[in-house]
């Protein structure tokens, strides 16, 4: 959003007034999910900077919310690895909040590279061990102000076939098991010598024309 007003109404309590409006006649019996991150510099008074994000998923002709993306939570990233899982100069922290950007229309206008959610993490953990890497390419993202993040020296912690480290079914997620649902997306990422579009580097695999199709053989 752009152009919003914060109001202060108590200590500690403020309302934030968007800027731009949704469009005439949208869908009103959809998921929506609005994401807000904010920032309390108080270094001044030596304690630090306070960081908070946070969701509001709802559909807006009010019934019940029954589609949402719940694959991994953020208590398992920082309990596992991260403490805390923190990007973008620390602002953004919360999964939940990442994948309202990373989606499938995204990419990296340097280098082409998709950072679509599932394959950016994906491809990020797999760092060294992506065949393309292996080959002697490199895996980069171009950021903020031309900043070079370059993960093809990334070693991940544990064993990388070891999917319920990341996925862990004891953590809450509603979607914990979607690994199991094997899908060119999240497949493409690791193995990115496949192309399933022409079925090169598929073997007997083949084209593979729709984003269902790998669990018939990857069972």
């Amino acid at each position: 959003d752009a152009g919003g007003v914060y109001e202060k109404l108590a200590e500690g309590e403020y309302r934030y007034t968007f800027g731009r409006r949704l469009p005439a006649g949208f869908d009103k019996t959809v998921t929506h999910t609005v994401g807000m991150y904010g920032s309390r510099n108080l270094s001044a008074f030596g304690m630090g900077t306070y960081v908070d994000n946070d969701v509001n998923t709802f559909v807006p002709d009010g019934s019940a919310v029954t589609v949402v993306r719940d694959v991994v939570r953020t208590a398992t990233c920082n309990s596992r690895c991260h403490d805390p899982l923190q990007f973008h100069g620390g602002g953004r922290r919360k999964v939940e909040l990442c994948i309202l950007c990373h989606q499938t229309q995204n990419s990296d206008p340097d280098t082409g590279n998709s950072v679509n959610f599932p394959v950016l993490i994906h491809k990020i953990h797999m760092g060294a061990r992506l065949p393309s890497v292996v080959a002697g390419g490199k895996y980069q993202i171009i950021g903020n102000a031309q900043r070079v993040f370059d993960y093809s020296d990334n070693a991940f912690p544990a064993n990388v076939q070891n999917c319920q480290v990341c996925h862990d079914p004891a953590a809450g997620a509603a979607q914990s098991d979607a690994w199991l649902n094997a899908n060119p997306t999240a497949c493409g990422a690791c193995h990115d010598n496949v192309n399933f579009q022409t079925g090169e580097g598929h073997g007997l695999g083949g084209v593979l024309a729709s984003d269902t199709g790998c669990p018939l053989c990857h069972a």
